[in-house]
């Protein structure tokens, strides 16, 4: 098998999600995952990681981030770059929310003066 195809074979994408707070600034949160992405051992130099706004969800901005890896070192490398994402987050106080709901509760005097 030539050379290429086995490396292209033995790399795997890695796409991972983490959530950060409305009041945060995203810049600086994809800052902080690229920066953590870079410090860690084992991504594939040759492919740039992807970092950005995935989604905005009901309590948070979804930030996405792709890397390259190994296949046989898929499991402890995602590990690594996810605790270097999340303590890069923390010591750049952007705050992870957990996800929440709320509620507003009409009384029953409330309700019947909203028909008239």
């Amino acid at each position: 098998m030539p050379e290429e195809i086995d490396q292209l074979q033995s790399l795997v994408e890695s796409l991972t999600q983490k959530l950060i707070d409305y009041g945060a600034d995203p810049k600086a949160a994809i800052s902080c995952v690229k920066e953590a992405i870079s410090q860690t051992t084992g991504i594939d130099p040759k492919k740039t990681p992807q970092v950005g706004i995935e989604a905005f969800g009901d309590s948070s901005i979804n930030i996405a981030y792709r890397y390259w890896v190994k296949t046989s070192d898929y499991f402890p490398i995602q590990y690594a770059v996810n605790l270097a994402v999340f303590k890069a987050l923390k010591d750049a106080s952007i705050a992870i929310p957990f996800p929440q709901l709320d509620v507003h509760i009409v009384s029953k005097q409330n309700a019947n003066d909203a028909l008239i």
